[in-house]
């Protein structure tokens, strides 16, 4: 996943995360703030979706698809 990707989340992610939509537009990547890179780590994302900008860790992206590709 990349910025300017649209996604769509799972309904498990939307139920945890508490949003209305299940579709979001991938804004930036940001390092992660609790661990490096250099532990193995990857970027966590902005989302933005519901109308707002959301930070979610990396491990989204296992919680949703791609879908303008």
């Amino acid at each position: 996943m990349k910025v300017g990707d649209c996604i769509r989340l799972s309904e498990k992610a939307v139920c945890v995360y508490g949003f209305s939509s299940d579709t979001g537009l991938i804004v930036d990547r940001v390092p992660q703030l609790t661990y490096s890179a250099a532990d193995g780590y990857p970027d966590d994302l902005l989302v933005l979706i519901n109308g707002k900008v959301e930070l979610m860790g990396f491990a989204i992206e296992k919680e949703c698809e791609v879908i303008n590709e």
